[in-house]
């Protein structure tokens, strides 16, 4: 599949899926395509490998690029590297703009509620607008409202106008839990964001980014939901990294750390 797959508006109800391989409605995708107006409603997807409501994974050709606009999913989503739209990219240039993920999704490593985990080289672009989470969302580590990982994209995140209101909890054991009400960890600017779901996790826990790696900036976002780890917790930021900076934002819930 390559090209445009526009779904005119459309409502896929009822997808039941479980496999052994990538999970969601195009499990596996090797070009580049754009993908729009479509949604997935009422459904259970599970996958042992990358798993998305809309595409599971997805390893573009170099210079390639992927754009995800106006997708919308309520399904129940579970495997590894699990995303409420997206679970796996790997592509040059990434545009996702108003996608909606309401559905429960749950996850080891890799968590995010529109993308879990993301690669591109040094010179990748990507641009994440006006996207929102009201699902819960469960893993061991590295986990997000927005994205999981964003530590692969060796480029940098641009994150703006993206919300989360779902709750986020990190079962993990380990010292390094790294969640985020928008970013679990990578590197990333972001802007106009806000996080109204309380997080309980380990360590490296912010409202807005987990761990900064490598340098973010993060501005005018916000944070009113409790926000529960052991170090490294913050209401804006759990850990930053060098040169992180951060600007106009505030944050009005209980910080609880050890």
């Amino acid at each position: 599949l390559e090209g445009n797959f526009d779904g005119g508006n459309h409502r896929l109800v009822g997808l039941y899926e479980k496999t052994d391989n990538y999970g969601g409605l195009f499990g596996c995708l090797v070009s580049p395509i754009k993908i729009s107006n479509l949604a997935v409603r009422d459904g259970n997807i599970y996958g042992k490998s990358s798993t998305g409501s809309i595409i599971g994974y997805i390893s573009a050709s170099d210079n390639s690029a992927l754009t995800i606009e106006n997708c919308y999913n309520t399904a129940i989503i579970t495997g590894p590297d699990t995303g409420g739209i997206i679970g796996y990219l790997s592509c040059k240039m990434l545009t996702m703009k108003n996608c909606i993920n309401t559905g429960k999704i749950t996850g080891t490593e890799n968590v995010g509620g529109a993308i879990g985990s993301s690669y591109g080289d040094g010179y990748a672009t990507a641009l994440v607008e006006n996207c929102y989470n009201t699902g819960a969302i469960t893993g061991k580590s590295i986990v997000g409202g927005i994205i999981g990982n964003g530590a692969q994209y060796y480029g940098k995140f641009t994150i703006t106008k993206c919300h989360n209101r779902g709750q986020i909890i990190s079962n993990s054991d380990s010292y390094y839990s790294h969640v985020g009400g928008i970013l679990g960890i990578g590197k990333a600017d972001a802007t106009y964001c806000s996080n109204e779901g309380k997080i309980s996790s380990g360590s490296f826990v912010g409202g807005i980014i987990g761990n900064g790696e490598r340098g973010c900036m993060v501005s005018q976002c916000y944070n009113m939901a409790e926000i529960m780890g052991n170090s490294f917790t913050g209401g804006i930021i759990g850990n930053g990294g060098d040169n992180t900076k951060a600007d106009g934002c505030y944050n009005t819930g209980e910080i609880i750390g050890s």
